[in-house]
């Protein structure tokens, strides 16, 4: 009997010590998935504008998405059995408390700093800290992950965040005024005038109404995103558009769901919430326990409300690569397209990177793009470099390139420019400089190289390259030969006269690809490398 004690005490002296082991933080770049099967098979998430994402790719899209490459850093809470997300990048952007509790967080601080300012530092202010500022530092402002489990058994995670409940905030300000006047009887009307800018807020206070002071809250919240960021700025209004709607609640907890949103229906002369899959889109369930009509949302939701964290890798499944199109064809037979991430890239596979430093002014340099290797194969293309790839076919699973971890800085002599999201050309074009989008010349093929071309369309594609050049310019070529070999700006090896003069069987071609039988003085391409006739 003894001897089984003993066993059972060592299991439990085991068990709480595994416990207490931390987690490995999460580290590194994913792509995030949804764990409800759609139909359209749209679960994985894309970044689609500055505060604007979805869970609206298939598994084939995402390869070739930027906008699918999340940069995700969380460490482990071992006291609560949960991440703290410290960073969620893409495409520029790091949402971590970017919509509503950005606002929140905002007022707290503004909050914060009347107390200061009405109550000094001294001990007026540490008798109101009792009461307020403890409480608004207890506010939860992060975002959380929390280990969970799918239908089928598979590991997934919840995404949720916390709204801060106002009832501490009732209490505090009712403790102060029921304790503070028995030491200074002044001081009721100084903390009162902590609220100066919020009189909403101070009239829930006084009534003892916690859903009052959140009202409140949510009304100078905007007004602070408002008078910071904009009116017509996304973030305002996404913020209130949950307002609005009553879509955030104070002291809910919001796990981040697929899906349109729980349905709330009668059957039976019962009320039930019912999961609706609708658009791939996101929409958040609670778990509200005290809603005894309808029940909770979050187990409704199911799977839904789960996410699958995949890394991104060269594995085939998980893949981030580029697909040039057909068109695209230089006159060496390679593909060539652009490119802008908010990652850095090891080239994985046969793929040429470029910049362009300038464009040719004079002679047979003139209207060319002049460029320069960057990276190949086993290189790093550094974070927020736009470029131009140069790709021996238009399959992406071939043309592989994997975001790491990397501070390498972008050139500084490229003048390539990029956006991460779509944007009006006319908001990008200045006096007297114009947009010119990498494309090819529709001309007969001997005058038709590949380059930067003026553009008709209103909208500039994100994640693309392009130029903003003069608005005389013609346009800003590139051909198959200059993007071949690394030497020159141009990325042409220049050899001396000498040389030329020895190359008895040499083949003549001119800068637009044309042989020359008889060359005279000028610029030629001969075997894959540039040659000076003086």
């Amino acid at each position: 009997m003894m001897k089984r004690l003993r066993l059972i005490q060592m299991f439990l002296l085991l068990f709480l010590a595994v416990g207490t082991y931390a987690v490995e933080p999460i580290s590194g770049y994913f792509r995030i998935r949804n764990a409800h099967t759609r139909a359209d098979g749209k679960q994985y998430v894309q970044v689609t504008g500055k505060y604007q994402a979805q869970p609206n790719q298939t598994a084939d899209a995402v390869k070739t998405q930027p906008g699918s490459v999340i940069q995700l850093e969380a460490k482990w809470d071992n006291a609560k059995n949960r991440y703290i997300v410290t960073t969620l990048r893409s495409q520029g952007v790091d949402v971590i408390n970017g919509y509503l509790l950005k606002a929140i967080e905002m007022f707290k601080n503004k909050l914060e700093q009347k107390l200061k300012d009405n109550l000094g530092t001294g001990g007026l202010y540490s008798m109101a800290k009792l009461g307020f500022d403890e409480v608004l530092a207890q506010w939860d402002l992060d975002m959380h992950l929390e280990k969970t489990t799918t239908q089928n058994g598979a590991k997934a995670y919840y995404a949720y965040a916390t709204v801060p409940s106002m009832k501490p905030l009732v209490d505090g300000y009712q403790k102060a005024i029921k304790l503070l006047p028995l030491i200074n009887p002044a001081i009721i009307s100084q903390v009162d005038n902590a609220f100066a800018d919020y009189p909403d807020i101070l009239t829930g206070l006084k009534a003892k109404d916690a859903d009052a002071v959140w009202k409140a809250v949510e009304k100078y919240a905007v007004q602070l995103i408002n008078a910071r960021f904009g009116a017509d700025s996304d973030l305002a209004k996404v913020v209130k558009y949950y307002f609005d709607n009553d879509r955030i609640n104070h002291g809910q907890t919001y796990y981040l769901m697929e899906g349109n949103h729980i349905s709330k229906t009668e059957e039976n002369g019962h009320g039930v919430n019912k999961y609706v899959e609708g658009e791939a889109k996101f929409d958040f369930c609670n778990n509200n326990t005290k809603d005894e009509y309808y029940g909770p949302e979050l187990p409704v939701a199911g799977d839904a409300a789960k996410w699958f964290l995949e890394p991104v890798t060269n594995e085939a499944a998980h893949y981030f690569g580029v697909a040039p199109a057909n068109k695209m064809k230089g006159k060496n037979g390679k593909y060539f397209t652009t490119l802008y991430t908010d990652f850095p890239m090891k080239v994985v596979d046969n793929i040429n990177a470029y910049i362009v430093e300038s464009i040719g002014t004079t002679g047979a340099e003139k209207g060319y793009a002049q460029c320069k290797k960057i990276a190949s194969k086993n290189d790093i293309i550094p974070a927020q470099t736009p470029i131009v790839l140069e790709c021996e076919t238009t399959a992406s699973a071939s043309n592989r390139l994997l975001p790491l971890a990397n501070t390498t800085p972008a050139p500084t002599n490229n003048i390539l420019k990029a956006v991460f999201f779509d944007e009006a050309k006319n908001t990008i074009e200045t006096a007297g400089k114009t947009v010119r989008v990498f494309n090819i010349n529709p001309k007969p093929a001997v005058r038709n190289p590949l380059g930067f071309y003026r553009y008709k369309g209103a909208t500039i594609k994100g994640n693309r390259a392009f130029l903003l050049v003069d608005a005389n310019a013609s346009g800003s070529k590139l051909d198959g030969y200059d993007m071949e070999e690394e030497g020159t700006a141009d990325g042409i090896d220049e050899v001396s006269t000498a040389t030329v003069e020895t190359a008895t069987n040499a083949v003549y071609y001119d800068l637009q690809g044309r042989r020359v039988d008889h060359p005279v003085r000028g610029i030629y391409i001969v075997n894959g490398k540039k040659v000076i006739i003086k």
